[in-house]
């Protein structure tokens, strides 16, 4: 019998960040979770070992709310909605 590995989705993202005015911020989301495991679904389908992804964050100019993407390097990407966003 095979066994195989699961790979971990985050729940929780959490940076620093120095913004264009050079003041250092900090930030920190939970991650809607039905959002994430069809972000991850989309990018990496049935297969966690099918592609490679990157967490993209973009964070609004005014430093007060930032979105989360998934990106694979299949080419598919996600958004994922979060429950809490806090930037300080």
């Amino acid at each position: 019998m095979a066994v195989t590995e699961q790979r971990a989705i985050p729940v929780r993202i959490i940076f620093d960040y120095i913004g264009a005015d050079h003041k250092v911020y900090g930030a920190n989301c939970d991650l809607n979770e039905s959002s994430r495991l069809e972000a991850f679904k989309a990018v990496f389908g049935d297969n966690p070992d099918s592609t490679k992804a990157d967490i993209i964050i973009k964070v609004n100019e005014a430093n007060s709310y930032f979105t989360i993407k998934l990106r694979g390097e299949n080419g598919k990407e996600a958004f994922i909605k979060t429950d809490k966003v806090e930037v300080f």
